[in-house]
């Protein structure tokens, strides 16, 4: 079964950068931390499956 990509999104370095401290950040809300990954994953072109299951979304 083939599962559709993520939105084509292109980020610009800066808005990289934020979203890479975001999803990093100790002190970041838990929902924003999973966004951010979220977008930073569908940036590289991975599937809307691939990205649930990196991030432990669904088995």
């Amino acid at each position: 079964m083939a599962y559709p990509k993520a939105h084509e999104i292109i980020l610009s370095k800066k808005q990289r950068a934020i979203l890479n401290k975001y999803s990093r950040g100790t002190h970041t809300p838990l929902h924003l931390k999973i966004r951010a990954q979220i977008i930073l994953k569908a940036d590289e072109g991975k599937p809307n499956i691939t990205i649930a299951c990196e991030l432990n979304r669904i088995s």
